[in-house]
């Protein structure tokens, strides 16, 4: 498991590979995000897409990653939406409860024009 940060129209994309399954690799994974996100903020990021397409299954340790970033994100004060979310890892955020606090899109490109239509309304 990994990530990698890309820039996609303006909007900051945690692009995420492989199964979010726990673990020392999941733990771990969570402060390098943190700094990531942290050192783009204080540049004045604000937006964030999280990209879940190359991520297939997600266990408790996995959807508390994503609880991790999100909150990291909002007490930042930024944004995050998440995209690409298959069913199993959409199953892992409705048993656990946490699918109702992220924003979620089928598409990067849904997400992303989310944002910039956003932006248009301010």
């Amino acid at each position: 498991m990994k990530f990698t940060m890309e820039n996609d129209s303006g909007i900051n994309v945690i692009v995420m590979d492989g199964d979010l399954w726990g673990g020392e690799e999941t733990y771990q994974m969570q402060f390098r995000i943190k700094d990531a996100v942290t050192a783009l903020v204080e540049r004045g990021e604000r937006k964030f897409v999280m990209d879940l397409q190359k991520t297939k299954r997600a266990n408790s340790a996995g959807i508390g990653l994503l609880v991790a970033t999100f909150t990291t994100i909002k007490n930042l004060e930024a944004r995050l939406k998440f995209c690409e979310v298959s069913d199993r890892v959409l199953t892992s955020m409705v048993v656990t409860g946490v699918k109702q606090l992220f924003d979620i899109y089928p598409k990067r490109e849904d997400a992303i024009r989310a944002f910039i239509g956003e932006s248009l309304k301010t």
